[in-house]
């Protein structure tokens, strides 16, 4: 409604300049969107807020995209982490067809971003020494300079007398550091950029590696501990490892085949700490009896996530651990990455399908949400693993328990040369209206991801809508209870993109009319993954778990 007030207004400017007697050359039309910052000189790291109001001064900024370059903003607020200046523009988003990328503003803005502030680097010249051991501690500003004399050193609620400090008493220890300056703005110090974490042994401890259990099913989780010698639990200082394979992420480890894994666990801040004992765990095949009036249960979990996101990688590792080793083959996850110049091969379908609906799903960038259901998202910052995993298991176990009546769900693919053919299968549990996604998903795909280390692998990542349409599902329409719907696709394989690396995760959705709990109009209701070339049937839940 609002943009046929705007398009009428025109109209009627249009009117009244063709009654003038005096003839006139007329232009074109102004388009009645302006764009404003609040302001247009920054530091780095610092906030931008756009406002967009429209010809009769309305605020309609939440109705537009703003985009600066190549990359479009999560909301109305905006830093940059690179010095430099940027061009900024706003779009109206309409459902008009004839303006499919919504109307420009009739201005764009000029930011200009300097250089940030003198930074300060702490280090130790030791993070693992022995009860008594001194401990000697460096303050480097971003310039080189040694400022350890200006700077105020401590752990906790203890300020050390100098630059060096040694514990009587074993522990993680904490350390920061705090350069002192005259600046008002600062009156206790600036603080370093980083902490360093010194840890202080007893010099006879030893540790154990434990598992709460050592003989297990395919799929069912193992949680190791770390006990010392003293009796004390010191799990969390320990990171647990296969010798000659894999390092765990977390204490909860979920084997997917059959075989004998030994375990040992090293100390995080000194690797040559390691476990006295080794555990070795025995996994069988689980007993598997199915049942055909209850189809299998995967939630689809949408990744929102880009390239220069600094705490996506906290994220991409908690529901790495959460759909592997804490809730084994329960979620299916597709990574929807943000527009980035500094990964091409990473296709971007977020801003292809998901710019219109990301911000009815989640706030900012990373986030997730469970089977498009507004209800299950969450923006947590994922940097600690234990902690914020718990929270994720139990939205995907909430998110299945809603749905008493899951769809199946089915996939045959075929190849030739990167022309991939996709058959769906979708039967009805109870008479609804259906809608069927698919994307084309790769994984293995070596690249840069900001604060990440080398080398890094994305997985997950969605290189291509499967179904038609502009939304992440089409309508397939009304199927009665026990009905088959089969619904047939072809789309080509990205030339940058390794077909073996390939798959499709399809998802079946029901229509919902709960605005705020399924803003796109429907929730997922069964999914499922397909390597390309491959078919995955009907699957069933366990009578016996």
């Amino acid at each position: 409604m609002k943009y046929l007030t705007y398009l009428l207004s025109a109209l009627l400017l249009v009117f009244a300049a063709g009654c003038n007697d005096t003839e006139e050359p007329l232009g074109d039309p102004v388009p009645p969107f302006t764009l404003k910052a609040d302001r247009t000189t920054v530091g780095v790291g610092e906030p931008v807020t756009f406002t967009v109001t429209s010809s009769d001064g309305q605020d309609v900024t939440a109705d537009c995209r703003i985009c600066s370059d190549i990359n479009c903003f999560l909301g109305n607020t905006h830093t940059w982490n690179t010095a430099g200046t940027y061009v900024v523009e706003a779009h109206y988003l309409t459902d008009d067809p004839a303006n499919p990328d919504g109307i420009a503003a009739a201005n764009t803005v000029t930011i200009t971003v300097t250089g940030g502030a003198t930074a300060y680097t702490l280090a130790a010249d030791r993070e693992v020494v022995n009860v008594g051991e001194t401990v000697v501690f460096t303050v480097t500003s971003s310039d080189g300079r040694d400022v350890t004399a200006d700077c105020r050193i401590g752990s906790g609620n203890e300020t050390f007398a100098g630059a060096s400090h040694a514990w009587q008493q074993a522990g993680n220890y904490d350390v920061e550091a705090r350069y002192m300056t005259d600046d008002p703005e600062w009156p206790d110090g600036i603080p370093a950029e980083n902490t360093v974490t010194v840890t202080v042994l007893k010099p006879s401890a030893t540790y154990r590696i434990e598992a709460d259990k050592t003989v297990v099913h395919v799929g069912e989780p193992v949680v190791f501990s770390v006990m010392s010698s003293e009796g004390e639990d010191v799990s969390t200082r320990f990171t647990m490892r296969e010798p000659d394979g894999d390092t765990y992420l977390g204490r909860t480890r979920s084997y997917h085949a059959v075989g004998k894994y030994r375990v040992e666990a090293f100390l995080k801040s000194n690797p040559e700490v390691v476990s006295e004992n080794r555990e070795e765990i025995t996994v069988e095949e689980a007993p598997f009896t199915p049942d055909p009036s209850r189809f299998y249960r995967r939630t689809l979990l949408a990744e929102m996530t880009a390239t220069w996101c600094w705490s996506c990688h906290f994220m991409i590792d908690a529901i790495h651990y959460c759909t592997h080793d804490l809730l084994y083959d329960r979620a299916l996850p597709v990574a929807f990455h943000e527009k980035s110049s500094e990964q091409g091969n990473l296709v971007p379908i977020f801003d292809l399908i998901m710019v219109r609906y990301y911000k009815q799903l989640a706030a900012n960038i990373p986030a997730y949400v469970l089977d498009w259901n507004a209800d299950f998202s969450s923006n947590s910052m994922f940097a600690n693993l234990e902690a914020s995993t718990p929270e994720m298991v139990a939205d995907i176990r909430d998110v299945q328990a809603a749905d008493a009546a899951t769809a199946g769900i089915a996939v045959a693919t075929s190849l030739a040369g990167r022309e991939l053919s996709v058959t769906i299968r979708v039967t009805a549990r109870e008479g609804q209206e259906y809608w069927l996604g698919a994307v084309l998903v790769e994984d293995h795909i070596e690249g840069y991801q900001h604060s990440a280390s080398d080398p890094f692998y994305h997985m997950n990542v969605g290189q291509a809508m499967v179904t038609a349409g502009d939304q992440p599902a089409e309508k397939i329409g009304w199927l009665e209870a026990g009905q088959e719907g089969t619904y047939r696709y072809t789309v080509t394989i990205p030339e940058a993109s390794v077909t073996a690396n390939c798959r499709v995760v399809a998802y079946v959705c029901k229509t919902s009319e709960q605005t705020e709990t399924a803003p796109l109009g429907y929730l997922v209701s069964n999914a499922v993954s397909c390597p390309v070339g491959e078919s995955v049937d009907y699957q069933y839940e366990p009578m016996v778990q």
